[in-house]
């Protein structure tokens, strides 16, 4: 059994990735924006593989679909970066290799 810590409503999303307009769309950004934007900040060159929503879709069609509102990002910030600033509503900034923030 796994153990899945989604909220009902992200629960009922999880389908519109399974579909084929999604797929679609997913690999013609992947072609577009093969790298990581989140590593591209720090001078950092990283294949991405996670197409991720800038703005939470929250089920919403518009959004979901909105190729302006998508971002390629490796899983690591995918999984980490990403889902701390959608949690705490504050941007994570990002430091460089020297260890100093960027921007």
């Amino acid at each position: 059994m796994t153990d899945n810590r989604r909220s009902p409503e992200a629960l009922a999303w999880r389908r519109m990735y399974n579909n084929r307009t999604w797929r679609a769309l997913r690999a013609s950004h992947l072609a577009s924006e093969p790298t990581c934007r989140f590593c591209l900040e720090v001078s950092r060159v990283t294949v991405g593989r996670v197409v991720d929503h800038i703005e939470p879709h929250k089920g919403d069609p518009a959004k979901f679909y909105d190729p302006l509102n998508l971002q390629t990002l490796c899983v690591l910030h995918h999984n980490s970066t990403k889902q701390r600033e959608e949690r705490t509503g504050r941007k994570v900034q990002a430091i460089a290799a020297d260890g100093w923030p960027v921007g």
